[in-house]
Formats: C-alpha cells, structure tokens, sequence
C-alpha cells in the first residue's frame, strides 16, 4: 500500500473557502464522494448527517452500515429526521453478522453469511429503484451514504470493492443524485485508487484538543480547499 496521506498540518487551519459552485455542480450532475481519515465515528457521522442534505429538504436517504459497531443509525442522519420516515430507508448490515457470530458460537458447524459487495450492492440497488419508481427526483434529491468500505476491504478484492463503487456511482449518477463512500484510512495509493470510480474527496482530520476539520479535493476543478472546521 502507499503511504499515509495525514494531516500534519492540521494545525495550520487557514478559514474557509467558498466550494459552493463546485459543490452545487457535483449536487446538479450527480456525484459521489469519497469520505477519508482515520476519525472517529462521531465524526464519520456528523459529516454523513451534512451530506444526507438538511432536515427540511426534500432528500430520499438511503444509509448503508455495515460496520461503526458503536453507532446508532440515527447518529448518520440528520436531526429531526428518523429511520422509520418513509423517506429514509436504513440497511443495516451490521445486525446480520452479530446475528450469525451468536449463531456461530452455538454451533461449531454454523457458518455465517458472507459480507459481500454483491449482496450488499444489491439491496442498495433495490432500495435506490424503490426510491425511483415512488416518485419523480429532483437532482441532488437522492442521497445514499455507505459506512464504510473497511469491512469489504478487509474480506475481498480491491478489484470487487472497486466494482461495487463504480457499479453503485453509475446508478446513483444517472438519477443526478450524490453519495458517499467512507474509507477509515489515510493510504494514498488505496484512495487514489479508489478515486478512479470517484468525484471528489473530503478528507477528515481529528487534531488533538481541537476540533475536527475537513477539506475537499475537487478534480472537477483540480483543487483542493483549505481546511475548515466541521
């Protein structure tokens, strides 16, 4: 793997830049996005609860767990907004294998399902069609976020793991809406890869005693922000 790509000057927060036109491109064409860094759930989360869009907008959100153990779903969306609303759907991957490891543990011949891209594309495809076919989409109105892709890269190829975001940001794409992907790591050569099926990038970083700042590389414009405050 590459090196660590870090935030060794995190502690160098220049103020904000204005991203706005660039971001309402990627919003009006339909895009996904890369979310990076080795942070804390609660960060991972409080940036997917600002891409899932605001509270009062009409978004349809789909949200993919399939690992952050220590989270709740309603950490991932935003507030007011509540995982039986019949505009939110929440697959949650993560109660399939604490179900099947207790099973696993009762019996030595039980084996558990398999943590798979295909099955998990695949119920994210069927929840994005329920989303179509229920009404018509603005764009930028679908909204889909994956927490994360460690586990896939952990149990299969980064070929498979490179299909299955090329395959999702196609669909997502065609219905002009934006999604993202979180990676818990800082491994150039990973994400550069990875970014090749990709639109852009926020990449997260937890200074010590100060809070987390992220910023965006935009290949859309071939830039990258400077650091802002979350």
């Amino acid at each position: 793997m590459g090196e660590k790509t870090g935030c060794s000057e995190c502690g160098q927060l220049r103020g904000s830049s204005d991203v706005a036109s660039a971001l309402q491109t990627l919003k009006r064409n339909g895009s996904t996005l890369l979310v990076t860094g080795a942070v804390s759930d609660t960060v991972r989360a409080a940036v997917t609860r600002n891409l899932m869009g605001h509270p009062e907008e009409n978004r349809r959100r789909i949200l993919a767990l399939i690992d952050a153990e220590r989270s709740q779903p309603a950490d991932y969306l935003p507030a007011g907004i509540a995982t039986e609303d019949d505009e939110t759907e929440v697959l949650d991957f993560r109660s399939d294998i604490r179900a099947a490891t207790q099973v696993q543990s009762a019996s030595s011949t039980a084996r558990p399902p398999r943590r798979s891209t295909e099955v998990i594309r695949a119920h994210l495809l069927d929840a994005i069609t329920r989303a179509r076919y229920e009404e018509s989409l603005a764009p930028g109105e679908l909204r889909v976020g994956v927490v994360s892709l460690g586990p896939l890269l952990d149990e299969e190829s980064l070929t498979d793991v490179l299909d299955f975001v090329r395959l999702l940001g196609n669909e997502i794409r065609r219905l002009n809406g934006m999604g993202h992907f979180h990676l818990p790591s800082e491994d150039s050569e990973l994400i550069s890869t990875l970014m090749s099926s990709i639109d852009a990038r926020i990449e997260l970083c937890s200074p010590d005693r100060t809070a987390p700042i992220h910023r965006f590389h935009l290949s859309v414009i071939g830039e990258t922000t400077p650091w802002m405050r979350l």
